[in-house]
């Protein structure tokens, strides 16, 4: 016969050990899964750091032109009405010089028609 005889708990103690291993198998095995998927989620957060802040560069230049070509829209349209107004003097100025009596009559008839005005809206305040 042979020395080593086959015990019940021998069985036992293998199978717990199989289980073990298998146990220890799966906690390595999902050890390397999360690593890697940490791996990947890094990667891709890298990835986006470096793809936003050209990006934030961008706007940051579209604001700022934007807002230039804003100021130099004012400013034009503010040169425009300057000159609209000039232009506006200087045919009034001209209107007065050619034609003082009508002036006049024009002046005294528009002052007359603002006290008109303003007497009627002042009538009613106190209804």
């Amino acid at each position: 016969m042979s020395n080593s005889h086959y015990l019940p708990e021998d069985t036992g103690s293998t199978a717990v050990d199989a289980a073990a291993q298998g146990a220890d198998h799966a906690i390595r095995s999902s050890q390397r899964l999360a690593n890697q998927a940490l791996d990947q989620l890094a990667a891709q957060i890298e990835s986006v750091r470096a793809h936003a802040g050209p990006a934030l560069d961008g706007m940051a230049h579209d604001a700022t032109h934007l807002a230039k070509r804003g100021t130099d829209a004012l400013r034009q349209r503010s040169d425009q009405l300057r000159d609209q107004a000039l232009h506006l003097g200087d045919a009034t100025r001209g209107y007065i010089q050619h034609e003082p009596l009508k002036s006049v009559m024009l002046a005294a008839a528009l002052g007359a028609g603002l006290v008109a005005l303003g007497t009627l809206l002042t009538q009613r305040g106190h209804r």
